[in-house]
C-alpha cells in the first residue's frame, strides 16, 4: 500500500506497536509514515489513533481490517470505530491478487449500525481475490 499512496502521491500515514520503532530501522519506519501505538498504555489502539487524527490535517491513515500484517480469518472491527470516533470516511482501498492490481474505491462515512456497514463494506470487496481467499467478515 506504501507503493500505491507513492503513486498517487497521497501522504499515507500507518500504525504499528511502538516495539518496531525501537529497532534501528525506526527512522525510517516514520519516514514513510509509521507511527507508533503503545499497546500497553492505558489507552487502547483505537483511541490513540483518533487522536492521531484529530492531531493532525490531511492525515491519509492506513488500518489493515485484519488488525495485523498475518493471516487471519477475520476482520477485527478497530478500523471502524477509528473512523466513527474521528469523524472520518472510510476510503476502501484493494490489492486483488486474480488480476495483479490495487486501486482506491468510495469513500464510506460510518453510519453507527455495525452489521449493516459491514454488510456495504463487504459488497464493495467481493470481486476482489485477496492473496488468502478465506477470509470471513466478522465481528
Amino acid at each position: 500500500m506504501i507503493m500505491v499512496a507513492f503513486a498517487f502521491r497521497v501522504n499515507l500515514r500507518w500504525v504499528g506497536k511502538a516495539e518496531l520503532f525501537n529497532l534501528p530501522i525506526g527512522f525510517l519506519l516514520r519516514f514513510f509514515g509509521g507511527i507508533p501505538v503503545y499497546r500497553s498504555a492505558n489507552l487502547n489502539t483505537v483511541t490513540q489513533a483518533i487522536r492521531v487524527i484529530d492531531g493532525m490535517s490531511d492525515i491519509v491513515l492506513s488500518v489493515a481490517p485484519e488488525g495485523t500484517r498475518k493471516k487471519t480469518t477475520y476482520w477485527k472491527t478497530g478500523f471502524y470505530h477509528i473512523a466513527a470516533g474521528a469523524n472520518v470516511p472510510i476510503v476502501m482501498g484493494y490489492l486483488d491478487y486474480g488480476y495483479r492490481r490495487s486501486g482506491v474505491g468510495p469513500a464510506f462515512f460510518p453510519t453507527g449500525a455495525l452489521e449493516t456497514d459491514f454488510s456495504e463494506i463487504e459488497s464493495f470487496y467481493e470481486p476482489f481475490t485477496g492473496r488468502y481467499s478465506d477470509y470471513v467478515i466478522s465481528f
